[in-house]
């Protein structure tokens, strides 16, 4: 049996925040893995009973045994494929571990965003006091501290500096839009603009815009960049290539 479970992107988003938020790493991804599993599954209205013990973890493969069902599963988020079969599973996807992105900001002004989850901006050349983020229809002047994963920024560099972020990737993300104009960032794998998922079609055409001196209109939303997106009205869209091929 192949069963597909139907999850909308907001409940995905909700059950994927820990990882975002940054609370993960790969003393506890199992846990929050098994978790995130059989929470899909109970969603599924699927008879989910007992527990997933996992045997085995490595940087290839979690294997285990599932109790209460039988059950080959071929999905594509969190993992490329799971396959259950009289009450062991297999994992396919590498468990997530750090990894390091680097980002190239140029001397003054930046519009950038966050390519994973950090605890701390990683950038030495940052002015003080001139990081803004945009909310409301309005500039809001904020501390580097308050930088969140997901949302865009202005920063002036003194000097053109080579930034090197570390943690979990995120490749998934659901944004709250605004209407009218927004400031968004991407996640941690490039992504085309014409992959965007927009359920609602709040983004107006030609509407999303990079910086890099002057205005470009975007047709990628790279990792560690900021755009100005404009919506019809209030809504969400999501960024994701985990079921991109």
């Amino acid at each position: 049996m192949i069963y597909t479970p139907e999850v909308d992107t907001a409940t995905i988003a909700e059950l994927i925040a820990p990882l975002i938020d940054g609370e993960i790493d790969s003393s506890n991804f199992n846990e929050f893995f098994t978790g995130i599993i059989l929470e899909i599954l109970s969603i599924s209205y699927l008879p989910v009973s007992g527990t997933i013990t996992l045997n085995e973890a490595s940087d290839d493969s979690i294997s285990g045994e599932f109790s209460g069902m039988f059950l080959e599963w071929d999905w594509s988020f969190p993992p490329d494929y799971i396959f259950i079969n009289d009450g062991n599973f297999t994992y396919t996807n590498p468990i997530p571990g750090l990894v390091e992105i680097l980002i190239y900001y140029q001397q003054d002004w930046n519009l950038m965003s966050l390519p994973l989850p950090v605890e701390s901006m990683p950038c030495s050349q940052i002015v003080e006091g001139t990081v803004y983020g945009f909310e409301n229809g309005g500039y809001t002047n904020i501390s580097q501290e308050q930088i969140l994963f997901g949302s865009g920024y202005w920063k002036r560099f003194e000097n053109a500096e080579e930034c090197s972020f570390t943690g979990m990737e995120v490749n998934f993300n659901v944004i709250n839009l605004s209407d009218g104009w927004n400031l968004i960032g991407g996640i941690s794998s490039p992504l085309n603009v014409e992959d965007l998922l927009d359920p609602g079609q709040i983004i107006m055409p030609g509407t999303i815009f990079s910086f890099s001196e002057t205005y470009t209109e975007a047709d990628l939303i790279e990792s560690g960049r900021g755009y100005w997106i404009k919506t019809s009205g209030n809504g969400v869209i999501t960024l994701s290539t985990l079921n991109r091929n």
